[in-house]
C-alpha cells in the first residue's frame, strides 16, 4: 500500500468465510429464479376492473349476484363454465365481438373467476343512461364528495346563448341546420344508413318510416315505439323532416335511412351487455340493412 495509508485487512480466515457465504447465497438465488426470465406471481384481481376488485374485497356474508363481463383468451372457456357450474352460475349472454360472455356470479366468486386460465379481465355489466343535451355542456359543473369521489351536474341557473335563426331560400327557419353550418346546402343523407342505439324510436310526421327495428329490452317488441323519448329525439335531429316545425329542426341528413336498435327501458336506463349485443347485431346486419353509421348518445360513469 502506499506510504501513510493504513490498510485494516480482516484475517484470512473471515475473509474466505465471508466469500463462502456470498456465493452460497448468489447459489440459492439462481436455484429459485433461474438467470434466463424473471416470475412473477400474478395477482388474481389484476383482471378486475374497479368496481370488482372493491365487491370482492368486502365479499364476506353478500349472497348478492353480480352481472360480470368476462373477457376471454382462447381456451378460457371450458375452464370458466365448469366453474361457474360448480358454483351454481351459468353464461347469460354470448359477446362473441369482443371475445367474452356475460354471467352472474357472487362477490366471493370473483377472485376464482379472475385466475381461471384463459381469464382475460372481469368488468362490471355498468349501467348506461341517456346522454344529456350536448347544446348544454357549457352548464356542467364538477363536484368532489366529502369522500372523494367526484360528481358532475347540470347548473341551471347558467344563461345560455340564444340559439340563431336563419333562412332558407324559402322563408323558412332552419335554426338547427344552421347551427351546424349546413343551412342552404343540398346535405340530405341520402342512402346514407343509420343505427340509432337508444331508447327506442316513435314514428311520427318527421320519422315516417324505419329501415329496421330491434328491441333489446326484455319487452321485445316487434313493432317500433320509444317509452322514454330520447332516441325519438336523436333520430329526429338526423333524420326529421321538419314538417313538425315548419322546417326550423329539420334533420342533418332528413333523407338518411334509420335503424332503431332500443337498449334503454322506460326510465332511459340500460347495460353494456344490452349495448354490446346491439352494436354485434349492427354489425353482422351492415349489409342487408345498409348501416354506415352508428349512433350511440349514451352515458357510462367512470
Amino acid at each position: 500500500p502506499p506510504v501513510g495509508v493504513e490498510m485494516n485487512h480482516p484475517p484470512v480466515a473471515a475473509r474466505r468465510i465471508r466469500a463462502h457465504a456470498v456465493v452460497a447465497c448468489l447459489a440459492a438465488a439462481c436455484a429459485v429464479v433461474p438467470a434466463s426470465r424473471t416470475v412473477i406471481s400474478p395477482s388474481p384481481t389484476a383482471t378486475m376492473d374497479a368496481v370488482l376488485r372493491r365487491a370482492s374485497a368486502h365479499a364476506s356474508g353478500d349472497a348478492s349476484l353480480l352481472r360480470v363481463i368476462v373477457g376471454l383468451d382462447g381456451g378460457g372457456r371450458s375452464g370458466l363454465e365448469a366453474l361457474l357450474a360448480a358454483h351454481g352460475h351459468h353464461v347469460v349472454a354470448e359477446l362473441p365481438l369482443v371475445d367474452a360472455v356475460t354471467v352472474d356470479a357472487h362477490a366471493s366468486d370473483l377472485a376464482a373467476l379472475a385466475a381461471v386460465p384463459g381469464v382475460r379481465s372481469l368488468s362490471s355489466d355498468g349501467r348506461v343512461a341517456a346522454a344529456h343535451d350536448t347544446l348544454e355542456f357549457n352548464r356542467v359543473e364538477q363536484h368532489q364528495d366529502v369522500d372523494g369521489s367526484r360528481r358532475l351536474t347540470l347548473n341551471t341557473a347558467a344563461s345560455q346563448p340564444p340559439m340563431a335563426v336563419v333562412t332558407d331560400a324559402a322563408g323558412a327557419s332552419v335554426a338547427l341546420r344552421a347551427s351546424l353550418g349546413i343551412a342552404g346546402t343540398s346535405t340530405s343523407g341520402n342512402g346514407i344508413g343509420v343505427a340509432v342505439i337508444d331508447s327506442g324510436v316513435q314514428k311520427n310526421a318527421d320519422i315516417e318510416d324505419l329501415t329496421g327495428w330491434k328491441d333489446f329490452t326484455p319487452a321485445a317488441k316487434g313493432t317500433p315505439y320509444d317509452d322514454f323519448g330520447h332516441g325519438t329525439h336523436i333520430a329526429g335531429l338526423i333524420k326529421g323532416k321538419g314538417d313538425l316545425s315548419d322546417a326550423k329542426y329539420q334533420g342533418v341528413g332528413f333523407s338518411t335511412n334509420i335503424i332503431g336498435l332500443k337498449v334503454l327501458d322506460a326510465n332511459g336506463q340500460g347495460d353494456v351487455t344490452t349495448v354490446i349485443a346491439a352494436i354485434q347485431y349492427a354489425v353482422a346486419k351492415k349489409s342487408s340493412l345498409g348501416i354506415d353509421i352508428i349512433n350511440l348518445s349514451l352515458g357510462h360513469p367512470v
